[in-house]
């Protein structure tokens, strides 16, 4: 996406400690002392000119001060992003027991989400039986009930489960378990009965992809956990044609791109003491996870967490979603994971995207992308010595009257990882440093 308005933060980490920046600051010396070299005092120069030796110590003592003075100030943004990051986990942690109260309660109906296989609660759509269109690649969900506790599981039996339910509600005591046999496999689960919006108010877990469609809007709770692979939770649309061809990734028609996901007419809201959270890579030649909330609005005031992977959050009314940095389809994105094109009709209200909670994204990147983007709460990213972070605040370069708002007391911000003990070799560093450059 082309951002008219922009934030993107990163580059290279080379070094873990204030030792090695240091190290780093005498590498630099020794450069500036070669380029001194070529200033050597000509035959017939006064004796007072100063002497290429006397350059080079002072380049290398104004380096290394130059060093230890990005050190402190490295350390002093550390101090302040893990206050403003305490700060907020106290504020989620009081918002998840207070929706933890609230959602036990019997006088607010509106949050009486019935646990487990029920009308209004997890109900298949009519018709629904393993093989048909409305059902395939799973088994029917099983339930099971004890210790107040309800779970209920959908055994997957293809990289690919298309599931359509008539409702799909978590209610708060109620955990729902994908059992995927791989981390590609994905499980589609899209509402068709016109219940309102998805109430997630219990638990859901996946070691695979897990994608939620309601085009009535999409709420998780304030007690909410998700542990997926990844999440895709979507009030546009997708057709099973799409899904199954290409996944959530937009189809070229010539030199455009068509939406992967179309008419987005309710809103994604992650309350408050949410828990929102992707799996880690298991080794570093894989990526992670990745969290994508698309609605005609997306407000997030709970806590995603995607370790080296994506945190992204989109408005408008359709969507084109296409892969980003490193892949032979697109060699000039800045974002490693996926890009996303918000498309917003003429004379549509869409396209309100909110943080006021925390995402981070440790080696990952962070995409909030819409109309209007207001940035309330904390955004954070991490670069180590093999992976750089990134934040992308974009409205796209059409839209004139596109705003991105930072407001007071809001934290965005890409730190190093000073205490990593992670090693990269010189050719991964370089890569990195020439991959900066062209992106800048």
């Amino acid at each position: 996406m082309v951002g008219k308005a922009s934030v993107t933060q990163g580059g290279v980490q080379q070094l873990s400690t204030r030792r090695l920046l240091l190290a780093g600051a005498s590498a630099f010396a020794l450069m500036l002392t070669g380029q001194q070299g070529a200033l050597a005092r000509p035959f017939g120069i006064n004796a007072g000119t100063m002497s290429a030796p006397t350059i080079a110590s002072d380049a290398a003592t104004a380096a290394a001060q130059q060093a230890t003075e990005a050190a402190r100030q490295s350390q002093g943004a550390l101090t302040r992003a893990s206050q403003a990051i305490q700060a907020l986990q106290a504020a989620q942690a009081a918002a998840r027991g207070a929706a933890a109260v609230r959602q036990g309660s019997t006088t607010r109906p509106q949050l009486a989400v019935p646990n487990g296989l029920a009308p209004g609660g997890l109900q298949v759509a009519p018709g629904a039986v393993p093989g048909s269109n409305l059902w395939k690649g799973a088994d029917l969900p099983l339930q099971a009930a004890g210790g107040g506790q309800t779970t209920v599981t959908v055994n997957q039996t293809a990289p690919q489960a298309i599931l359509n339910w008539q409702s799909f509600n978590v209610g708060s005591q109620t955990t729902v378990n994908f059992n995927q046999q791989a981390a590609s496999w994905t499980a589609l689960n899209r509402v068709v009965g016109n219940t309102g919006p998805s109430q997630i108010l219990g638990r859901i877990n996946a070691p695979g992809q897990v994608l939620v469609i309601n085009q009535n809007g999409i709420i998780f709770g304030g007690a909410s956990q998700i542990n997926v692979g990844s999440l895709i939770a979507s009030t546009a649309g997708i057709t099973d044609q799409q899904f199954l061809a290409s996944g959530i990734y937009s189809p070229q028609s010539g030199p455009n791109y068509l939406p992967s996901f179309s008419g987005a007419s309710g809103r994604i809201v992650v309350e408050a003491g949410a828990l929102i959270t992707t799996s880690a890579p298991a080794s570093v030649k894989s990526g992670g996870g990745f969290v994508a909330l698309l609605g005609s609005a997306v407000d997030n005031a709970g806590s995603i967490a995607t370790p080296k992977g994506q945190a992204l959050l989109a408005a408008g009314d359709d969507f084109i979603l296409r892969f980003g940095l490193g892949t032979t389809a697109n060699q000039v994105s800045t974002t490693r994971g996926s890009e996303v094109v918000p498309i917003i009709r003429a004379g549509s209200g869409s396209g309100g995207v909110g943080n006021s909670g925390l995402i981070f994204a440790q080696q990952g990147d962070i995409t909030l992308a819409g109309h209007a983007i207001t940035q309330n709460g904390v955004l954070v990213s991490t670069t180590s010595v093999n992976q750089r972070g990134t934040i992308h605040l974009l409205n796209s370069a059409a839209d004139a009257g596109g705003t991105v708002t930072l407001a007071a007391g809001s934290l965005t911000t890409v730190l190093p990882e000073l205490d990593s003990a992670e090693t990269a070799l010189n050719s991964q560093r370089d890569a990195l440093i020439a991959d900066s450059a062209t992106q800048n």
